[in-house]
């Protein structure tokens, strides 16, 4: 009947600040299979970005089959072109992991987990320096799981953008130069004490705030936990906040001088 398997990825925008949605439409023209959700971005200068993985409508199922697609928008979201595949092909993606993306001046960054032979679940930068048109891929993390992790991440652009993820029970992040490595210890045998989901946000002065959510799991709530970083290195003891429900997770940003994270 020509009718795409799965749940669609549903698009809407409203032009103003009060003015009314337009009705929503689905992007997916060319691929089924969403999962994970999706994540969008936009450049300032009427560029958006919309990124997802999923299955191509006409090629071969499961996750090694599955790779990263965006949709590009010229025109502030008004129309988009069809979607294009941006990761490389033999890495797969991890079905039911989040992925993000981020625009920045001409540079759009992408970050997702991998399903090589269904066992390496590798973290994969996707980097454009010409606003979308083309991308090339870095692995800057490696793990050797056979299950999906569920996990997500979180990416700041900027003079040097900024990676963070998941690793077995741990949460770190770095820069797209290797700088700034700061791994999060974690004691990844006490099941409620696994970190999950990272965010991050960064100050004024350069201060990295990382966050992220504790002990949680399928069904299952948790808590809050959250880090400074200088230059790389914690500053002061990771603190932590119960309360986290089910299916959610912290958000982070720096306002006038402060940082704020809601959950």
């Amino acid at each position: 009947t020509g009718q795409k398997p799965g749940m669609p990825l549903l698009y809407a925008r409203a032009e103003r600040a009060g003015a009314p949605f337009e009705s929503q439409r689905n992007l997916m023209t060319a691929t089924r299979h969403l999962d994970g959700g999706s994540s969008v971005a936009a450049d300032g200068s009427g560029q958006v970005f919309i990124a997802w993985h999923g299955n191509a409508l006409d090629g071969p199922e499961g996750e090694q089959a599955r790779r990263v697609w965006l949709a590009r928008s010229a025109d502030d979201g008004a129309t988009f072109a069809a979607e294009v595949p941006i990761s490389p092909a033999e890495t797969g993606a991890c079905g039911c992991c989040g992925l993000r993306i981020a625009a920045s001046g001409s540079s759009v960054d992408v970050l997702y987990r991998a399903a090589t032979q269904m066992v390496h679940r590798d973290i994969y930068a996707l980097r454009s320096s010409d606003r979308g048109r083309t991308f090339a891929a870095h692995k800057i993390d490696e793990w050797e799981i056979g299950a999906c992790p569920m996990s997500s991440m979180a990416i700041v652009p900027g003079r040097q953008t900024l990676y963070a993820w998941e690793h077995d029970g741990a949460v770190a992040f770095r820069g797209d130069e290797k700088r700034a490595v700061a791994p999060a210890p974690a004691d990844t045998n006490d099941a409620s004490a696994r970190r999950k989901h990272p965010r991050l946000t960064v100050g004024k002065d350069g201060t990295v705030l990382m966050a992220w959510a504790t002990g949680t799991g399928w069904n299952k709530g948790g808590a809050v936990g959250w880090q400074l970083f200088a230059n790389g290195v914690p500053v002061g003891d990771a603190q932590a906040q119960d309360g986290l429900p089910v299916w959610s997770f912290p958000a982070v940003a720096a306002v006038d001088g402060r940082f704020v994270l809601l959950y």
